[in-house]
C-alpha cells in the first residue's frame, strides 16, 4: 500500500508542479543515485528490448500507446483471435522502474500517459480509474470485455486505490526524469490526474487508510 500513501503527496506536489510554470519537482525521498545507475547496462538493454514488443504502435487509433502486460495472449475468443491484457496498474509500476534506469523511454511513457487519459473512467463510482483493457493485436481493436471473457473479468480492476495512485506515480516519474511538463498541463491529461487524485481522496478514511473499491 506504499503507493497509496504516497499518492496524497503526489496529488499535492506533482499537480502543483504542473500548475506552476518553472516549478521544480519535489525531491525524491531516499537514494539520490543517478538515473540509470541501478543495473548493468547489458541487463538494462535486454530488458528494454523485451519491453519494446509490448508497446502498441497504432498511430491514429485509440489503442496507440497502450502497453501489453504480457508477451502472450491472456484470452482467445470463439474465433480463436488472441486478446492481450493492458493493465494500468501493472504497466505503471513497470514503466516507473524502467524509466528510472532508462530515461530514453520518455516518449513511450508519454504515449502511455496519453493512453491512460483517454481510457480513464470519467463518470460514476469509478471516475479516475483505468479499467483493465484488452487489445486484439491483429487489428488493434480494444475493449474492457472481449467476446467470451468471464463476466467477472469484464470492466475489471484489481483495486481502485492502487490503480489511481499508480497513475499519479507514473506522471510524477515522467516529470522527474525529464518529461515535458506541457504534456501534464494538457487539459485532458490534467483532468485525468485530478480525477485520479479525487478518487483517492474519496477512498481515504479518517484514519488515513484507503478502501480498495
Amino acid at each position: 500500500m506504499r503507493a497509496v500513501f504516497l499518492a496524497g503527496w503526489l496529488a499535492a506536489s506533482s499537480l502543483a508542479a504542473v500548475a506552476a510554470p518553472g516549478a521544480a519537482a519535489p525531491p525524491l525521498a531516499g537514494s539520490r543515485c543517478a538515473a540509470g545507475g541501478y543495473v548493468d547496462a547489458e541487463f538494462r538493454d535486454a530488458a528494454i528490448r523485451a519491453l519494446a514488443p509490448l508497446v502498441v504502435q497504432a498511430p491514429g487509433r485509440p489503442a496507440h500507446g497502450g502497453v501489453r502486460a504480457h508477451h502472450t495472449p491472456g484470452h482467445f475468443d470463439a474465433q480463436g483471435r488472441a486478446w492481450y491484457l493492458v493493465s494500468a496498474y501493472q504497466v505503471n509500476l513497470g514503466l516507473i522502474g524502467a524509466l528510472r534506469v532508462a530515461p530514453s523511454l520518455r516518449p513511450v511513457v508519454a504515449d502511455w500517459l496519453r493512453w491512460q487519459a483517454k481510457h480513464m473512467s470519467t463518470t460514476g463510482a469509478a471516475r479516475g480509474v483505468v479499467f483493465d483493457h484488452w487489445v486484439r493485436v491483429e487489428d488493434h481493436a480494444e475493449t474492457t470485455c472481449p467476446p467470451g471473457l468471464a463476466r467477472g473479468l469484464c470492466d475489471h480492476v484489481d483495486a481502485y486505490d492502487s490503480t489511481a495512485a499508480s497513475t499519479l506515480l507514473m506522471a510524477d516519474a515522467y516529470l522527474r526524469y525529464g518529461g515535458d511538463v506541457s504534456l501534464l498541463r494538457d487539459p485532458a491529461m490534467r483532468s485525468a490526474l485530478e480525477a485520479a487524485a479525487a478518487m483517492l481522496r474519496e477512498l481515504t478514511t479518517a484514519e488515513g487508510l484507503t478502501l480498495a473499491k
